[in-house]
């Protein structure tokens, strides 16, 4: 396998997490309806009763969120130093779609939250 298709395939199921961990925190706090049916993989059924149990139960997916972001952050910078132009490219398309879908949901649950 060419490191650049294994760059894309790693990248796409970050980019997977990143959008299921982000979807079940919103969930958890402003409820599951406003989101696409493919993003809600991290989804529970069931919302936590008290704030602590909503903490708990993002503690885990924020955590990994931030992973996945700082990962693509540093992913880009190492392609940056090696030169490797397309390896770069895959990052700065992943960082892309990481600040797409946070604007998505932002904009999605502020539409839902004015009605």
């Amino acid at each position: 396998m060419s490191p650049l298709l294994a760059a894309l395939l790693i990248t796409a199921g970050a980019l997977y997490g990143f959008v299921s961990f982000t979807a079940a925190i919103a969930a958890e706090f402003l409820g599951a309806g406003p989101l696409p049916k493919w993003s809600r993989t991290c989804v529970s059924k069931r919302r936590a009763a008290s704030l602590l149990g909503h903490i708990a139960a993002t503690f885990v997916f924020l955590t990994l969120s931030v992973a996945i972001l700082v990962i693509a952050v540093a992913y880009l910078i190492e392609a940056l130093r090696n030169g490797d132009l397309a390896a770069a490219f895959v990052a700065g398309a992943a960082l892309g779609a990481i600040c797409a879908w946070l604007l998505y949901l932002r904009r999605r649950y502020a539409t839902v939250a004015a009605a």
